[in-house]
């Protein structure tokens, strides 16, 4: 069945809910799954970082800064 055909299907049996409580939980994982396949920018990542690895991010940056690149 092609992408048309199954979003009919989708959309001919949600029009048929009478449970409301099914058609919030239907639209919440919708927009859910819509956020999960948005590509992430960096944008969308700050803030996302606990203090704990933004520590350990900080420290190992830290040391490749040390590296001598000569060395290699």
């Amino acid at each position: 069945m092609d992408i048309q055909s199954v979003k009919m299907t989708f959309m001919e049996e949600f029009l048929k809910l009478k449970d409301e409580s099914i058609v919030k939980e239907l639209v919440a994982t919708l927009k859910r799954a819509k956020q999960k396949s948005k590509s992430k920018s960096l944008k969308d990542l700050a803030g996302t970082l606990s203090d704990e690895d933004a520590k350990i991010f900080l420290e190992a940056s830290q040391e490749c800064r040390k590296i001598d690149i000569d060395e290699w």
